[in-house]
């Protein structure tokens, strides 16, 4: 999931970076971050501001580089959705290996139960002659 979200981060700033170098970092944009000589870099999610306020102009030079800005973060998210997806597709798969081994009798239970069994009933009369009263203890029954 960090994955994912990390992912979202970096579309999201990679979006706003081509935004404002399609717009040739206009000082409409707003006040960047940091400036370095002729390259700004903006706030991540400053795209979305900038499409809602100069998304409807007539300018196709203007709204071009918005609505390609927005289609990164759509393609961004349908690729952090997939790999998401498939990382705990994975991880699934791994669990139900290894709960496949652990587990190899049909009725489910793990295999050591019936070994763990096996011991109990070959050392009963011995784990009965241990105890208190000689015999198997009763638990129903208060004292």
């Amino acid at each position: 999931m960090f994955v994912g979200l990390l992912l979202l981060l970096l579309v999201n700033i990679a979006a706003t970076q081509f935004v404002a170098y399609r717009l040739e970092y206009q000082p409409a944009l707003g006040i960047p971050l940091l400036r370095y000589q002729l390259h700004s870099i903006y706030h991540p999610f400053a795209w979305a501001p900038w499409l809602l306020r100069y998304g409807s102009s007539a300018d196709a030079r203007i709204r071009l580089p918005l609505l390609s800005g927005a289609l990164i973060v759509v393609a961004g998210a349908a690729l952090a959705v997939i790999l998401v997806y498939g990382m705990n597709l994975r991880r699934a798969k791994r669990l139900s290996r290894t709960l496949r081994i652990c587990t190899d009798r049909p009725d489910g239970r793990p295999r050591w139960t019936s070994r763990l069994l096996a011991y109990l009933m070959r050392n009963r009369a011995s784990m009965w002659a241990a105890g208190a009263q000689g015999g198997p203890t009763d638990f129903t029954t208060s004292a």
